[in-house]
């Protein structure tokens, strides 16, 4: 995060947690002793030596906590700490928080002109709001300076993290898009279970035969349904086209094959009603964090981001 005036805090908000680059730049921001001017004794001296000595070896990062305990990522992302920690001679300080509350939190300690933390997770939904308001710093220099090969990572994922040859934040992480789909309510439809070469029209008749809104199950639940997310992958499946290859000018509102797939998938939850309303699922949730729907047995298929592969299996057995 960008200091608002010189008299702020040096701390910078880096997006892309665990990285090498990050963690040395922000090594230097550690807690540093007070010089003092009384008379000390020779033990104090010492012992303050120590202390500085210790403070400038193991620097203090403080870094946010995306995850509750009842998350599948929770106990990897501490295990990928511990494992930084070892590696960097650094020590974090764990902030948490929760996973729907952490964007506000960045946003209003911008707009007061302050950083609660040195290193924060980020998602793509976020990092242009955050790059064009000048929230988050260019990692590029950094990269250079650091001479951290920016070419042993995935051309997408750098490429999703950019804009204007600026690099936002660094990738920890690769994803996709995955459907999980409960096995016994296919079953019990006598549907074969979906396979690489099903259609949408496949998955419409799937959806019916599922379908029982009345007990509390639904066919189908779309997360993460933007456009920087699952919403791009029905425009695509149609055939449509999102950006320019240089990803300066949009061209899905001028698409009609783009149209088409956003329309099916606005069809789902209107037209057809396959998906569970917001206040529906809220309700069934009842305030848990890191668990969803399908894991308490109320929609048949989800469609979503790989992480939750992670996160469900706990849950599922």
């Amino acid at each position: 995060m960008k200091a608002r005036t010189d008299t702020l805090t040096r701390r910078r908000l880096f997006l892309g947690a665990g990285s090498m680059a990050s963690v040395l730049v922000l090594a230097a921001c550690g807690a540093m002793p007070v010089a003092t001017t009384a008379p000390t004794t020779e033990e104090e001296t010492e012992a303050k030596a120590e202390e500085k000595t210790e403070m400038m070896e193991t620097p203090v990062i403080n870094i946010d906590e995306y995850f509750t305990e009842t998350d599948g990522r929770h106990a990897p992302y501490l295990n990928t700490l511990k494992q930084a920690e070892e590696a960097l001679n650094v020590k974090f300080n764990v902030i948490p928080g929760e996973y729907s509350g952490i964007w506000d939190r960045r946003k209003t300690a911008f707009a007061a002109g302050e950083a609660d933390v040195d290193i924060s997770m980020n998602q793509v939904n976020w990092v242009f709001f955050g790059g064009f308001n000048g929230m988050f710093i260019d990692h590029i220099p950094l990269m250079q300076r650091d001479k951290v090969d920016i070419t042993r990572y995935y051309p997408a994922d750098i490429k999703a993290w950019s804009w204007a040859g600026k690099l936002y934040a660094i990738p920890t992480q690769s994803g996709g898009e995955l459907v999980l789909f409960n096995k016994q309510y296919f079953d019990e439809a006598g549907l074969n279970y979906p396979g690489g070469d099903w259609t949408y029209d496949d998955m419409i008749d799937m959806c019916q035969k599922v379908h029982k809104p009345d007990d509390n199950r639904w066919a189908v639940r779309i997360g993460q349904n933007s456009l920087f997310y699952m919403a791009s992958t029905f425009m695509l499946n149609f055939g449509g086209e999102e950006l320019s290859e240089d990803g300066n000018r949009v061209l899905y509102g001028e698409d009609p094959k783009s149209h088409a797939g956003a329309q099916f998938n606005v069809d789902l939850h209107l037209k057809h009603e396959f998906t569970p309303p917001s206040e529906v699922v809220s309700e069934l949730l009842a305030g848990r964090s890191g668990i969803g729907i399908l894991e308490l047995g109320h929609i048949a298929m989800e469609f979503t981001g790989v992480f939750r592969y992670n996160a469900s299996p706990q849950h599922l057995g």
